[in-house]
């Protein structure tokens, strides 16, 4: 998949990621690869193309209104219950994959039928780790490895060694000793120790970059997780449009972007909003 920031606006990029998801949610593979041509369309600049851009638009606007009553409406119930079992961990936050794509996440990654092997590339305080798996890999073998260094991050104010003790804590209260695994190092260290491991290498189903915002940082967690992840895994980065800093090196975005055009031909990109899903297809 091509670099889609490049002569595409990013609200039309948000709405055709929203169409995309739900096509995926319903299996529509029909939907998907229709969007999927939309997309590659996207990249030409011609009249037909401006044209087909204000319609999306249009189209696009009706959807998510659609998708805000939907959430307002029959929704709302299983939202509460969400916030409801996150506000049980301490430190809980006002945002995250578990408050604003609860409906989506479920519906792709939840592993009913057995354990799951899973990475979180930044641990932080560990609620975002219990609600994987509270609500998504249920499993009493699923083992989810994450990874922190606890250090200082300019990026991230407020990041340190003192959200280690929030995260043993938390783990202590879902009582997920067991299956939470934290690796306290840096993520360039830990995940080049476990590429040395040849049984660890194409073992992972899920694999979420939520670490530093520095783009060599992003790019280098990628391009390292990308053998640890099994043939049919998940890979998700957060923060794509992460923009507190106005220098391209410190956000995530560029270093997801340059990862997706690289690896293009070995992956499919399943959404592309706030946060980029994509399924390794080949190595």
């Amino acid at each position: 998949m091509h670099n889609l920031s490049h002569g595409f606006p990013r609200f039309l990029c948000n709405i055709i990621g929203l169409l995309y998801v739900k096509a995926v949610a319903r299996k529509d593979r029909e939907d998907q690869e229709l969007l999927r041509e939309v997309l590659w369309i996207s990249m030409r600049k011609s009249a037909a193309n401006r044209r087909l851009k204000r319609e999306l638009k249009e189209i696009g606007c009706s959807v998510v209104k659609e998708e805000q009553a939907k959430l307002e409406g029959e929704s709302a119930e299983k939202v509460r219950q969400w916030r409801k079992t996150s506000v049980s961990y301490h430190g809980h936050k006002q945002w995250g994959w578990y408050l604003d794509e609860q409906d989506y996440w479920v519906s792709l990654l939840r592993f009913e039928e057995g354990p799951v092997k899973a990475m979180e590339i930044g641990a932080y305080d560990g609620v975002s780790a219990n609600m994987m798996v509270d609500l998504l890999f249920p499993h009493a073998e699923t083992r989810l490895h994450c990874i922190d260094p606890y250090l200082p991050d300019p990026t991230t104010p407020g990041e340190n060694e003192h959200w280690k003790e929030l995260f043993l804590k938390n783990r202590e209260i879902g009582g997920h000793e067991e299956q939470i695994i934290l690796h306290e190092g840096r993520s360039f260290d830990v995940l080049s120790q476990m590429y040395q491991d040849p049984a660890a290498r194409g073992t992972f189903d899920f694999i979420y970059i939520d670490g530093s915002h520095f783009a060599k940082n992003v790019l280098e967690d990628a391009v390292l997780a990308w053998p640890l992840l099994d043939l049919g895994g998940y890979l998700a980065f957060d923060d794509y449009h992460w923009d507190m800093h106005k220098n391209r090196h410190m956000r995530p975005g560029p270093a997801i972007d340059a990862f997706l055009d690289i690896y293009g031909n070995r992956l499919e990109v399943l959404a592309m909003t706030g946060r980029v899903f994509i399924r390794k297809y080949e190595e």
